[in-house]
């Protein structure tokens, strides 16, 4: 079957239809993808936002639970006298309490500078060692530990053991009395203050 001219004039509209028909086709599947693309970068950018917003909430929990935990540990050093300025008087009074209460025969001390226990920072709580060397004559070795252990229970600080010797020393009655000698620190905390200088 062969076309003529006057079959093609016929068919004109039909053919421009179809051709019309295919353009809608092709701009309707250009803007299908464009919307999908779209779609999927919306889609993509809101799953973003909802990370960065679930870790912005979780950062923000994590930061009350510091400040919680820091607010009961500030109560509890409050109560037990160890934020704010050191107090050697009180200090002196636990340290001849659990003297007498363990029945030691001799205790000396000397206590050296505070000095930070870090350098100056933002922070609302500094942290403050007061060295001091400790000598006790015990009448058995475990007296050293109950010592120790009374003073880290009662003392108006942190005490801090950083060393301990124990030797046989001189008789106490019939047999060698052990002797000690520790380095403690007695760490206090209070508002930073930069004046002071790191503890070397």
């Amino acid at each position: 079957m062969t076309f003529t001219s006057a079959d093609l004039k016929k068919l004109r509209w039909h053919l421009a239809g179809v051709a019309l028909l295919l353009l809608a086709g092709l701009f309707l599947a250009s803007q299908s993808r464009a919307l999908r693309q779209h779609a999927g970068n919306a889609r993509q950018a809101a799953e973003a936002a909802a990370r960065e917003a679930e870790n912005r909430l979780r950062r923000v929990r994590i930061e009350e639970n510091e400040i919680r935990d820091k607010s009961l540990t500030l109560a509890a050093m409050q109560k037990r006298g160890t934020l704010g300025s050191e107090q050697r008087l009180a200090w002196t009074e636990t340290l001849r309490d659990a003297q007498r209460r363990h029945k030691l025969p001799e205790i000396s001390y000397e206590f050296g500078p505070r000095a930070a226990l870090a350098p100056a920072a933002a922070e609302a709580v500094r942290f403050y060692a007061s060295p001091m060397k400790l000598r006790l004559r015990l009448v058995h070795e475990e007296d050293l530990l109950r010592y120790l252990d009374t003073l880290r229970r009662e003392a108006s600080a942190l005490v801090v053991v950083r060393a301990c010797t124990l030797k046989r020393g001189a008789p106490l009655g019939s047999a060698p009395a052990p002797e000690a000698a520790c380095d403690l620190d007695w760490v206090t905390a209070q508002a930073g203050n930069p004046g002071e200088e790191k503890r070397p």
